[in-house]
């Protein structure tokens, strides 16, 4: 039996349809807001939280009756996420609502969400069957809240288990996942676990489903696919379908169409853009300063771009992004380098070509170009009474400033292990913590960092000692400081050591940048790009 294909006859019947319904909806609204007014946000919320959870309820309600699914997406951090969804669970009321967000978000999302009035059983893999025996015997609407890793397949003594997500025989009315994107490359050649999981899960408990992500454009075309099949995979049952119907090639990369898919699926997309709900920030500046490379961290580099150099004239001209980021990943590392720096060596034969890894350690007596310019940068903020923020996406520098700072100075460090984020980030609040180190990668969602006028601490000033080539990632740093109730301007940090792979990496972010202006879901790189900001001949 063939598959239907995208019917867009269909999706652009429903779109009109919809913005009949919506105008209905504001009409309505209009002349009733009761319902907002007794909204435990009501006079504690920012008024763009107000209109968001006023649409959420519009749009998605008459969804439950016929288990159709739903996702926000919201274009920029601190545009209400949270309590938009929190607003349609007050509303829906339903019996057994399932959460599931990245593990450094869990007691802080839980906690947000039981001050907005709802009741909420925080948990993880060892308490689940806990969960499952005393669910539905409350007698109010409960969400269960989790982590990614709490619902993906394990293995016990060398055998594959089910996780307990399926092993549980009780129903879901309806499934949130936050920070969707963890749930990409479904359309892989072998999906991962998780991915298959959570089809598995919506295909046996069929809830209604509230994805909540950030920019479809900031995420390659597979990822939207994988997400978008999970919320309707009657609809969107294959990736060769999206591809045709949404995306465009152009040499190796494939391009989303954003506006066209946007437009399209309006009857089940919320987008929230600043504009659209009128927030606004403080003022924020960015600077750039330049930190200079010498001695065996200097010889060490040049070693490492002429084994890049080699892997790079071996290669077509059309670059894959990733492809080239893997192999710059041990340059942008050794700017950030400390006394020791390991790292996994490539071994080449005598005709450039990869022979394998292995592991290597080099020990450097100083100076340390990054380092030891942030070191500089925080004593002197540290002077003047300021809190500071450091993000890398690395660990090892964060822990080695942190050791640097540890004798004098209240610090902590956040990554992807850390349990304990909701108490740093209110010790930060209190100002008990002087600096903060943060992996941008892992542990910059959900934290509120600034100066504002609801706690005593709080920070003005952000250090970045390297940047992603995703501009999501920096806005999503950035905006633990810059948000919409800060007091004080922001001032944002970038050390860079010029004519290196820094140099490389602003240029890879502003053509991203462009890319997504232009509706792209993807860059395309060639070899005299690289080679021009690289500095290679």
């Amino acid at each position: 039996m063939t598959k239907p294909s995208i019917n867009f006859t269909e999706l652009r019947a429903e779109r009109d349809a919809a913005r009949k319904r919506q105008l209905r909806a504001d009409a309505a609204v209009q002349n009733d807001l009761d319902w907002v007014k007794k909204f435990p946000l009501y006079g504690v919320a920012f008024d763009h939280q107000i209109t968001g959870a006023s649409q959420i309820y519009k749009k998605y309600l008459r969804f439950l009756a016929d288990g159709s699914g739903g996702m926000l997406d919201a274009s920029t951090v601190g545009t209400g996420k949270t309590y938009t969804a929190a607003a349609f669970l007050l509303k829906a009321q339903p019996q057994n609502t399932l959460w599931i967000t990245k593990k450094t978000l869990i007691y802080q999302t839980a906690k947000k969400l039981r001050e907005l009035g709802l009741n909420v059983v925080a948990y993880d893999r060892d308490t689940f069957p806990f969960v499952c025996d005393t669910m539905n015997t409350v007698g109010i609407p409960t969400i269960y809240i989790t982590n990614y890793e709490a619902v993906r397949p394990h293995k016990f003594e060398g055998k594959p288990q089910p996780s307990p997500l399926m092993e549980s025989k009780h129903g879901w009315d309806i499934l949130v996942c936050d920070e969707v994107t963890k749930l990409k490359n479904g359309a892989s050649y072998r999906p991962p676990a998780l991915f298959s999981e959570m089809k598995a899960f919506i295909q046996r408990h069929k809830p209604f489903r509230l994805f909540l992500s950030g920019t479809p454009s900031e995420n390659h075309p597979r990822e939207v696919w994988s997400y978008l099949h999970l919320f309707d995979p009657h609809r969107f049952h294959s990736w060769q379908d999206f591809e045709r119907g949404f995306c465009s090639g152009w040499g190796n990369a494939i391009k989303l169409n954003l506006d066209k898919m946007l437009d399209l699926l309006s009857e089940h997309i919320i987008r929230f853009t600043p504009e659209s709900i009128g927030m606004e920030r403080n003022a924020s500046f960015e600077y750039t300063e330049y930190c200079e490379m010498t001695g065996d961290i200097e010889l060490a580099y040049t070693r490492l771009m002429d084994e890049f150099n080699i892997w790079l004239d071996n290669q077509d001209d059309s670059l894959n992004v990733t492809m080239v980021l893997e192999q710059l990943l041990r340059q942008r590392q050794l700017l950030q380098a400390g006394k020791t720096f390991k790292f996994n060596k490539t071994i080449f034969d005598d005709m450039g070509n990869p022979l394998g890894k292995v592991a290597a350690q080099l020990e450097f007596d100083g100076p340390y170009p990054k380092l030891d310019a942030a070191e500089e940068k925080i004593i002197s903020l540290q002077a003047e009474g300021e809190q500071v923020i450091v993000f890398s996406c690395f660990n090892q520098p964060l822990d080695d400033l942190a050791n640097r700072f540890g004798p004098f100075l209240r610090t902590a460090v956040i990554n992807g292990k850390t349990t304990d984020v909701s108490k740093i980030q209110e010790q930060f609040q209190q100002g008990e913590i002087d600096v903060l180190f943060i992996n941008k990668l892992s542990g910059a969602q959900g934290l509120n960092l600034q100066k504002c006028d609801d706690w005593p601490g709080g920070a003005s000033y952000v250090i970045h000692l390297d940047k992603w080539w995703n501009p999501a990632v920096e806005e999503q740093a950035n905006g633990r400081v810059n948000r919409i109730n800060t007091t004080k301007p922001t001032f944002i940090y970038y050390l860079n050591v010029e004519n290196t792979v820094d140099d490389f990496m602003d240029a890879l972010v502003a053509a991203k940048k462009q890319a997504n202006d232009a509706l792209s879901g993807a860059v395309t790189l060639d070899k005299s790009f690289v080679k021009k900001f690289l500095g290679l001949n």
